[in-house]
């Protein structure tokens, strides 16, 4: 099955109130939250535009290692945007761009995010044009000084630098040879 757009907005609810299941749009549907949702119902379709908003992805499939292998299910999807703002999330599992090589557009703004791993950005798609991480935490130190060396110049990446004091609120991109410069 072939999906352009499919949109989870407000999911994920407490889990302890709905018995550990999703309602789908039938009442009568429920979607089990652990053991089928994303992986084995991902594996059956292509979904090329991915919207997943308010949905508190990080306490439901972003932990306990939900997320680990992606590429098992996620193999065969050409997903060219995937938006994943307002979840809670806190970190950014290390193969979440491995087999995501149509992807042109990420979207992780307004999340709990205070570092950008370089594990997580080994393989970033070569399409990738735009980054948005506006609204989250970011501490901009040494440990980004890997964006100039991975991330194509021409990608657009948004977002502002909470801390160290010299860069704070401030656009992360123009700033990351102030960054660079204190590292050694």
């Amino acid at each position: 099955m072939i999906i352009d757009r499919l949109m989870l907005l407000n999911t994920f609810a407490d889990s302890e109130h709905n018995d550990d299941f999703i309602n789908a749009v039938d009442p009568k549907t429920k979607i089990p939250l652990h053991g089928m949702f994303p992986k084995k119902w991902l594996a059956e379709v292509r979904v090329r535009d991915l919207e997943i908003q308010n949905a508190n992805v990080n306490g439901y499939f972003l932990i306990d290692d939900a997320f680990e292998g992606q590429s098992d299910f996620l193999t065969g999807l050409v997903i060219k945007n995937a938006n994943l703002s307002y979840n809670s999330i806190q970190t950014l599992p290390e193969d979440m761009f491995q087999s995501l090589n149509g992807l042109k557009e990420v979207k992780l703004s307004h999340n709990l995010l205070e570092t950008l791993p370089s594990n997580t950005w080994v393989r970033i798609p070569a399409l990738l044009e735009k980054v948005d991480l506006r609204g989250n935490f970011l501490v901009c130190n040494c440990s980004m000084n890997w964006i100039s060396r991975r991330l194509n110049k021409a990608t657009k990446l948004i977002g502002q630098c909470i801390a160290p004091k010299s860069v704070e609120f401030q656009d992360i991109k123009p700033n990351l040879a102030a960054i660079n410069n204190n590292c050694s």
